[in-house]
């Protein structure tokens, strides 16, 4: 631990420590009864308690997002230790980590190891990750889940809830940040019930602009920016005691333009050398003169309904999603070549379909039995149109450009019947079981598209719509290796027992299965010349998984702490690994023509053993001060996995550094070495890029200023150990690193307003996460032009943790809120 992070950790524990004296000084009011915060969920397609839960849930609830200014989606990864999220290069993608294994789209297609829920109802993760606004709570359900919501998913899944129309009160609220870093963020909602106690409609929206990641270039005038708007409907009826229903209908356009973070590669290797301009790290600078730029458009609709009869209830949830997005990804990444060209530029049109209909009692069957059966419906038909870019000749200074039109199609329809039952024996101990079944059809195909003569792929320079370049030409299927369409079809359990040995102490042991159908992994452009072991990287078999957990669950001193544990084994067979960083392989551009060096993320099917601990330590000993503690290890291990690698000296490790010549690469893996065009390695080592080692530590205290006005400060300091990142990449490595946020500020006791004045990442931590393979480089030709910089993660995702940031929050309310 540096000393910054010492010095971080100390800061928060010096508010615990002298608020928790103070607190304990005063001692709770006469009368005062002090407990621990009582968190509703819906872990179980029930209303209870997170402390009866036999498993773990982080609630993040509307209260918590407001309070720490949490307006990204992302920034919930803060509050919820071993949950890592990011946004892919293309702005499309998005991977995830909890419990030791990503979710990668870009690997796993459409079932991820994390699935989200919207309003009870599966959405993507392009969706999801936007501002929050409006939000009544968000959920982190660890573990396998699957017999009681939605699509299979190993790891975890995630839930999010728009808040609810009030049904007898008007209300709502209007929230304003503006930051030092020229970020400004305003959103609010009005609540009006239409016919009070029976219908009600709430409106809520968002108008936000920032710099984005802050990254600049060296050779560009332009300014990054990010930009969203939003606006929501929600109705909510309720018109008699058994019949009641929801409807949400969401509007979302995203607007982005970011650089690449780059710094000298002198800095990482002192074999480098030197810049033709030093950049480091902490300056947040590019060197290219194009930059990323994607626009988004999401249409959701989501809707439920629910009677009752005969003490059952009837649900039926359902939605309907579409995703427009035209990204255009720079082509140039040393920054080599006179011109700017797209090296991927993608328009993405997707549109997807859930229903749900499950029964479920509201009253215990034979004084003994909760029960949930169901049947779920998935359809997702996610078409891609793409130009991808090289430098097919010429020279850097008058380059000749190749560009190929190519259509990707995926349609995946998938449906399950589930059901899961809870025997009560007494009200301290229980016994659950449930199981799925699931039918899953793929068909995904890659196209190369042939235009009409006398047309030519543009030389694009900024995301546009590609639907009628591509639509205008000739498809031409280029084939997978693989059957197509694709059939799956498996059961998967999960069993359970829980016991209460008093009101404050229960222990529970969980057992889940888990499954993921094959993916057929896109990779732009298409190889000419593809090999039998490049495809088995390409077309993946099903991954399964067994899960093993047992925790506890506990309070003491007279409800005020609250300590919760548990520890877990997953075990998975064809889980699909991705390099982060890219595999360097032989890439043909036509069948006779000489091979150049390319990168891709091939996706290797391999055995991972995660072994984990989670904790949470919940402290409050008086109304007005509270500590809590969060803590998880995970760690995900491939072992003995073959998987795509740089290998120059056959010995069957992994090479690190950066891109090799065409000439030393083919003479491994191309025709006078094995013809594969690219290497493999058996390797044990880690599954995921996120640290095993994750915390939080929260702390607020407050105190009267006034007749109905009371002043607070609160801290949270979030923890990340170190992490070797990407195996095969030995620069991508970071130390253990800590941000401390910290807030003050006044508010009205009973809601109606507070102003928060806040800085974040007070140390202005500036430890890197992630970056290239080595230098950056751009193929001319079949030559590779190397530059003097590393890369450091990607435009959508700077290497770099967050900027320090400094702003001020005004929030006022009325009525129902």
């Amino acid at each position: 631990m540096n000393l910054i992070t010492r010095l971080a950790f100390a800061s928060v524990s010096l508010i615990a420590l002298n608020t928790a004296a103070s607190a304990q000084t005063q001692g709770p009011a006469q009368g005062e009864t002090v407990e621990t915060e009582t968190i509703i969920v819906e872990a179980r397609r029930r209303d209870e308690s997170a402390q009866d839960v036999p498993l773990v849930v982080n609630a993040v609830t509307s209260e918590k997002i407001s309070q720490l200014n949490l307006r990204d989606f992302k920034d919930i990864q803060s509050v919820v230790p071993g949950l890592a999220m990011t946004s892919n290069s293309n702005g499309i993608g998005t991977t995830s980590s909890v419990r030791g294994v990503n979710f990668d789209v870009n690997a796993s297609g459409a079932f991820g190891t994390i699935e989200y829920y919207l309003n009870d109802t599966p959405m993507t993760s392009g969706a999801i990750f936007n501002a929050l606004f409006d939000i009544g709570q968000i959920e982190v359900l660890r573990g396998p889940q699957g017999t009681l919501r939605g699509k299979a998913s190993p790891s975890g899944s995630i839930t999010i809830q728009h808040k609810k129309p009030h049904l007898y009160d008007a209300g709502g609220y209007v929230m304003g940040t503006v930051t030092d870093i020229n970020g400004l963020n305003v959103n609010g909602a009005v609540s009006l019930p239409i016919i009070p106690g029976k219908l009600a409609i709430r409106v809520a929206g968002l108008a936000s602009r920032d710099e984005g990641s802050r990254v600049r270039s060296i050779n560009s005038p332009l300014s990054p920016y990010a930009r969203s708007t939003a606006g929501r409907v929600f109705l909510r009826a309720e018109p008699t005691d058994w019949l009641n229903g929801e409807a949400v209908y969401q509007h979302i356009e995203q607007s982005a333009r970011q650089f690449n973070q780059a710094a000298c590669f002198n800095q990482f290797s002192a074999a480098a050398p030197a810049c033709p301009v030093t950049i480091r790290p902490e300056d947040r600078l590019g060197i290219q003169k194009g930059a990323q730029i994607t626009r988004s458009i999401y249409d959701i609709f989501t809707w439920k309904a629910s009677a009752g009869f005969a003490g059952q209830r009837l649900y039926y949830a359902g939605q309907h999603t579409r995703q427009f997005i035209n990204s255009f990804g720079i082509g140039d990444d040393a920054n080599k070549v006179n011109g700017v060209f797209c090296g991927t530029c993608t328009t993405n049109d997707s549109k997807m379909d859930t229903h749900e209909v499950r029964l479920q009692n509201e009253e215990l069957v034979f004084g003994l039995f909760d029960y949930v059966v169901g049947y779920f419906k998935y359809k997702a038909n996610t078409p891609s149109y793409l130009v991808t870019g090289r430098v097919s000749g010429g020279t850097a200074d008058a380059p000749v450009f190749a560009f190929s039109p190519t259509l990707r199609t995926s349609l995946v329809k998938e449906e399950s019947f589930f059901g899961n039952v809870v025997l009560h024996l007494g009200e301290r101990t229980e016994f659950s079981g449930g199981a799925r079944h699931i039918e899953v059809n793929s068909d995904s195909r890659l196209f190369t598209v042939v235009l009409p003569a006398g047309t030519t792929a543009p030389q694009l320079t900024t995301a546009t719509d590609l639907r009628p370049l591509i639509t205008s030409g000739t498809p031409i299927e280029l084939l997978f290796g693989a059957p197509n369409p694709r059939t799956f079809k498996k059961w998967i359990y999960s069993a359970n027992a829980k016991h209460r040995f008093s009101d404050d102490f229960m222990v529970y042991a969980n057992f889940g299965t888990s499954f993921r159908p094959g993916n057929n992994v896109v990779r732009f452009p298409q190889s000419a010349r593809t090999s039998a072991l490049e495809t088995s990287f390409l077309v993946t078999p099903p991954e399964t998984s067994n899960s093993y957990e047992i925790g506890f669950k506990s309070e003491f001193l007279r409800d005020t702490l609250k300590l919760n544990v548990a520890a877990y084994r997953q075990d998975f067979v064809n889980y699909p690994y991705r390099s982060s960083s890219g595999v360097f392989y032989l890439h043909y551009d036509s069948v006779a023509g000489n091979p150049r060096v390319a990168q891709s993320n091939f996706v290797a099917p391999v055995p991972v053993q995660v072994n984990g601990v989670e904790a949470e330590i919940d402290w409050r000993p008086s109304k007005r001060f509270n500590l809590t503690l969060n803590g998880s290890y995970a760690l995900g291990k491939i072992k003995n996995g073959n998987v795509p690698c740089l290998d120059l000296n056959g010995d069957g490790v992994p090479d690190t550094g950066g891109a090799p010549s065409a000439a030393a690469l083919g003479a491994v893996v191309g025709p006078t070495g094995t013809g594969q065009n690219v290497s493999v390695c058996k390797v044990n080592f880690r599954s995921s890029n996120a640290s095993p080692w994750g915390a939080n530590v929260q702390a607020e205290y407050s105190l009267p200023v006034s007749n109905g006005a009371d002043a607070f400060v609160r801290g949270l300091f979030t923890y990340s150990g170190s992490s070797q990142n990407d195996a095969a990449n030995i620069y991508d490595d970071y130390g253990s690193y800590g941000r401390l946020n910290l807030y003050a500020g006044v508010r009205a006791e009973n809601g109606a307003w507070e102003f928060t004045l806040y800085g974040k990442n007070i140390f202005r931590n500036d430890t890197v996460l992630a970056t290239t393979n080595g230098a950056m480089f751009t193929t001319v030709g079949t030559t590779t032009a190397t530059s003097e910089y590393i890369g450091l993660g990607n435009p959508s995702s700077p290497g770099l943790v967050g900027p320090r940031e400094f702003g001020l929050t005004a929030r006022f309310a009325f009525g129902s809120r």
